[in-house]
């Protein structure tokens, strides 16, 4: 019976380390650099911890983002942030929101949650609305961690990285 006693506690544990990966998105308007640009992060276990508790006022995490749930399993209504920056005499309007890998959060991809971002300028589209990762079983298409834009040369860059890489 003690030997038993002794397997089981040292194979408990090992259960009760899982692995959890955290996620933020934001964005950061510098006057200085005259640079919008929209970050997408993540990182595992006490790194997601960190990252979290140091997150600024211009970013969520994209389960923050539900407004509501219709009951304990199932997404109701999403959040969508909106917020402006003003650079070189430009206004663009920045929206960022959550993209559920199911609204039925028991369902295929229920515990996945990623975002989505979107750049205006007026009435200007200037980044349609780009899902910043793919489908939880979609390893090909790569994560967008950053978007830039510069407002000296209106040039915007997308800075991405493999699903793999994200998630190292």
């Amino acid at each position: 019976m003690s030997r038993l006693l002794i397997i089981l506690c040292g194979i408990i544990p090992c259960f009760s380390d899982a692995d959890y990966f955290r996620v933020l998105v934001g964005y950061e308007c510098d006057q200085t650099s005259n640079e919008l640009s929209v970050t997408y992060r993540g990182a595992y276990n006490e790194a997601g911890d960190l990252l979290i508790e140091s997150k600024t006022s211009t970013q969520w995490t994209p389960w923050s983002l539900i407004e509501t749930m219709e009951n304990e399993d199932r997404i109701g209504t999403l959040k969508t942030i909106e917020a402006s920056c003003a650079l070189l005499g430009k206004r663009y309007k920045i929206l960022i929101g959550p993209i559920p890998g199911n609204m039925n959060i028991q369902g295929r991809c229920g515990a996945v949650m990623t975002a989505w971002a979107e750049i205006r300028q007026g009435s200007t589209v200037l980044v349609p609305r780009r899902e910043l990762e793919s489908d939880c079983h979609d390893f090909d298409t790569p994560v967008t961690t950053d978007i830039i834009l510069d407002a000296k040369t209106d040039r915007i860059e997308f800075k991405t990285i493999s699903k793999n890489e994200f998630y190292m």
